[in-house]
């Protein structure tokens, strides 16, 4: 499964619409994503994709676009 599907997935688990989803949507200011919804994403992105995201990494995630070239550059 792509990368892009898988993620899609994720956000779709998540209750974002599929109009809301393009590379620039920011996690933050588009999808309104908090504390707890960032949490929960990053659970499923580490499960989904079999990576671990150190704290210092989620700064990287701020937009769909960042979050899927942050998942490539990882998985093993």
């Amino acid at each position: 499964m792509s990368n892009d599907l898988s993620l899609y997935k994720i956000f779709r688990k998540m209750g974002v619409e599929r109009n809301e989803i393009s590379l620039n949507t920011s996690l933050s200011k588009d999808l309104c994503f908090d504390n707890f919804d960032m949490n929960i994403f990053l659970f499923f992105l580490e499960s989904r994709f079999d990576i671990n995201i150190n704290e210092e990494d989620v700064p990287k995630l701020q937009t769909v676009g960042k979050t899927l070239e942050f998942v490539k550059n990882r998985q093993k």
